[in-house]
């Protein structure tokens, strides 16, 4: 018997029904009572991040399956779930290791870092029972299945510390969460191993459209020739337009703040109350890293540059929280952060994504508001599609490759794979961030990966040293001498996190 393990396809769906329910039946490995139909195996199996179907090559009978997908909530705070199913004709031959190898490395090519919440959306008054139900009718039309409505009974048995105003909820249960730097870093990452080149620091000071029909873009020190420009400058994205001579609409930033807390809340899944017109309200988000958000508030300014942390802002998220959860301790706050939202005026408060109606070939990317990381894949979509509408002539890359290898996250290894890494190179014993548990060896990574660090911030992004409970105030100034020797610079021109944002500046004493 030779097996090989490959994705599923269509016509294997009977045959791994019957495996799988073999194991049902058996009632020792799987919570599931109910069997598959041909109907519900379909759709079981095609909502997993990945199925594989392990095949004796010599009879080319299916022998055993796997599924993978993301973590459950509550106390699995693991990175990905999978389970496996093999015929009893064949156990006891291997086919089970197979199918673990094999979904390891495929969990590893799919980047799994996700944390599977389901968010409530709760309700306080009949009003909000009524706006409940008016979001789960929406969800279904728009064809979200995976919402339900809990009763008060339901939604303290999900969430027991939840305050006992809360009369009901919408629950989501399709939800998940990311990283959102990890998610930024792994597509540039990946976009620069398949031949995109990268700028940073290239600020935009003019743009000159030619009658050739392309631009000029200028920064400080270049200047780029171009068919095509895609606008995604956020609160500036209509002074970039204003440039080119566009101004077909006008942004103002939304001024929102944000508390990150510590690993300490007793809640599993992402909570609100019902939604005003401009904002979800105040939020209860966990985090893949196990921390807490509280976020955020919602004020429109006419500084794009303010981001500012205001303590009326604070108060507001503090009673936010603790209208969820009234045993809320604000002591467990380590930081507090304050950003601006893009909104497009007069749009009805929706995204902006469009061929500028004056100037052929400028696209506009604006207006995204806080969506911004769940939308990001279909917003790429929608734009090539406007680019190739434009004229741009676009073909499949044949070497395409989508995979991108992350840098090791050494607190997520096990013992033994931190282990042989550390045999290989010593600096990954030398722990730098204890609160997160990041050696050197992993910052150094961080330096030079693709993407590679320059930056304090930067180290912080990749790897979460300083991310911790001291808030880097142990481990910065190790981050700064690994950074100052690795990059060949001074520690003076060590930056936090841009130009000009140096941390030292020389001697104070002797």
């Amino acid at each position: 018997m030779k097996i090989i393990v490959n994705k599923y396809e269509k016509k294997d769906i009977n045959e791994m029904k019957n495996i799988w329910n073999e194991v049902v039946r058996d009632g020792n490995a799987f919570p599931q009572i109910e069997e598959l139909t041909e109907v519900s195996a379909a759709n079981f199996f095609d909502e997993q991040s990945f199925c594989g179907v392990a095949k004796d090559s010599e009879s080319n009978i299916i022998v055993g399956l796997y599924i993978l997908h993301p973590n459950n909530v509550g106390r699995c705070g693991h990175i990905s779930n999978a389970s496996f199913a093999v015929s009893s004709s064949v156990r006891g031959y291997g086919v089970g290791e197979i199918l673990v190898k094999h979904c390891i490395e495929q969990a590893r090519k799919l980047g799994f870092k996700i944390l599977h919440t389901g968010t409530l959306v709760v309700a306080y008054s009949d009003q909000d029972l009524k706006k409940v139900d008016e979001l789960m009718d929406n969800a279904r039309i728009n064809g979200v299945e995976k919402v339900e409505r809990l009763d008060f009974e339901q939604l303290h048995n999900r969430e027991p510390h939840i305050s006992d105003k809360a009369l009901g909820a919408l629950l989501a249960n399709t939800t998940v969460m990311v990283d959102p730097f990890e998610v930024a870093i792994a597509f540039m990452e990946n976009a620069m191993q398949n031949g995109v080149e990268l700028g940073l620091c290239q600020k935009v000071r003019k743009i000159e459209k030619r009658a050739e029909e392309d631009f000029v873009v200028y920064t400080q020190d270049r200047q780029y020739e171009t068919r095509f420009i895609v606008n995604a400058a956020g609160v500036h994205a209509d002074d970039v337009a204003a440039m080119a001579g566009i101004h077909e609409y006008q942004v103002e930033g939304r001024h929102g703040n944000l508390c990150v807390l510590d690993k300490v809340l007793p809640i599993h899944t992402v909570m609100f109350p019902c939604p005003g017109p401009d904002t979800k309200g105040i939020a209860l988000i966990p985090t893949v890293s196990g921390n807490f958000l509280i976020g955020s508030t919602a004020t429109m300014r006419e500084d794009k540059y303010d981001v500012t942390n205001d303590a009326h802002g604070i108060d507001e998220l503090i009673k936010g929280a603790k209208m969820l959860l009234p045993d809320f301790d604000p002591r467990c706050i380590i930081r507090t952060f304050a950003g601006q939202r893009p909104v497009v005026l007069n749009n009805g408060n929706d995204f902006y994504i469009r061929e500028s109606e004056t100037v052929k070939g400028f696209i506009h990317a604006a207006g995204i508001q806080s969506p911004g990381i769940a939308s990001s894949p279909a917003i790429a979509e929608y734009v090539r599609d406007l680019l190739a509408n434009a004229g741009l002539d676009l073909k499949d890359k044949s070497d395409y490759n989508p995979y991108r290898e992350p840098i090791p996250d050494f607190s997520d290894l096990s013992l033994e794979e931190q282990d042989a890494l550390i045999k290989k190179d010593p600096a990954w014993g030398k722990i730098v961030c204890r609160c997160e548990t990041v050696p050197e060896g992993e910052i150094i990574a961080a330096i030079h990966s693709t993407l590679g660090a320059r930056t304090v911030e930067g180290v912080k992004r990749r790897t979460r040293a300083g991310m911790g409970r001291c808030q880097s105030g142990f481990c910065q100034y190790k981050v700064m001498q690994i950074l100052s020797r690795e990059l060949g610079i001074p520690e003076e021109q060590v930056l936090f996190e841009e130009q000009g944002a140096q941390v030292l500046y020389g001697k104070i004493k002797g």
